[in-house]
Formats: structure tokens, sequence, C-alpha cells
């Protein structure tokens, strides 16, 4: 057990985690409907002519970006990004490729690590990571162990990744692969 983690601590959170953590019902709650592959398929009555919009309409009602929302942040914590990036254990040019990209979408993971650097509370890192098209969920370990720490206002990245690995959850930071393009 790492020291960085104490058995009390690895306890509380196990008993968090259980106390917490969804499960699916068994059902298929999230049922896949094929809608535009259907043969039979008729538009919906919201989407007929008399209410036609246009896209561009749409994307101009887009909300700021997850680059855009990093920079904010990091200029009212009143940070140096190089002291944030440093603190949510992500190197300086994935920092570059995610501020200098507003189409960029960074791994969750990397999100919810420089969301702890920042200090967010957690309604802040939903709202945070929801830019990059992410949600912290009730079943997922992982996020039930980033959500335990943020209420209890404790923003130490290395800590989390030790509570993370003592229960064989993947960490935040720098171990995470963000060369890859995939979730």
């Amino acid at each position: 057990m790492s020291e960085a983690v104490s058995k009390e601590l690895i306890a509380e959170l196990k008993q968090f985690i259980v106390e917490n953590l969804e499960y699916e019902t068994g059902e298929n709650v999230f049922e896949r409907r094929d809608f535009f592959g259907a043969a039979d398929f008729v538009m919906p009555p919201m989407f007929s002519a008399a209410t036609a919009f246009k896209l561009s309409d749409i994307v101009k009602k887009r909300e700021q970006s997850f680059a855009d929302e990093l920079i904010s942040l990091v200029r009212k914590s009143g940070r140096k990004p190089s002291d944030v990036y440093n603190r949510a254990l992500i190197n300086r040019q994935l920092y570059s490729k995610i501020i200098s990209d507003p189409n960029y979408r960074p791994k969750k993971l990397t999100a919810l690590a420089l969301a702890i650097a920042l200090e967010l509370t957690l309604e802040q890192t939903k709202a945070f990571i929801a830019r990059a098209g992410y949600a912290l969920t009730r079943s997922s370990v992982t996020d039930l162990v980033v959500e335990y720490f943020i209420s209890r206002k404790i923003y130490d990245v290395m800590m989390i990744n030790a509570a993370l690995d003592e229960l064989n959850e993947p960490i935040l930071g720098s171990a995470v692969r963000e060369d890859k393009r995939d979730v």
C-alpha cells in the first residue's frame, strides 16, 4: 500500500463507493434505437417543415470550448499555466495542444486532472468536463473517487492517483495516453 494513502482512507473510500455506485438494472435501460436505418422511419413532427431550423443558427449558439474555458479558469485562478499543468501531471506539449485547438477533446482523465489542479468545486468540475463531452457518473469507481476527494477539498493529483491505483482504477495525469484519440 502506498504511503500517501492510509488503510483508513482506502476503507472510507471503499465505503463511499459501495454507498454511491449505481448499477444497471439488468433491463436494457439504454436501449439503442436506429432511427435512420429503419425503412419505415417517419420524421418526428417537431422536425416538420413548419418548424424547420438552420444548422448554422444552432452552431452560432455554441458554448465556449473546453480550451477557452481552461484558459479562462487558469487566468481566474491567478496561477501560471505551468503551475496548472504540472499540478495536473500533464506535460507542456499536451497542455499546448489542448489550448491551441478549440476543437481538441482531451481524454476524460486529463480533463479531471486539470479540474483537480485548478481546485474546482464539484459543480465547477462537472461543468468543466462537460465542455469536453464528459460527465461524472455514479456508475464509475474512478468518478466516485474523484468526487470523494473534491467534496473533501483534497486537490492532490498524486494522492488521488495513489487511491485510484490501490483500487486498480486508471490514474489521472501523465500516465494517460493522450496521443490516442479514443476515449
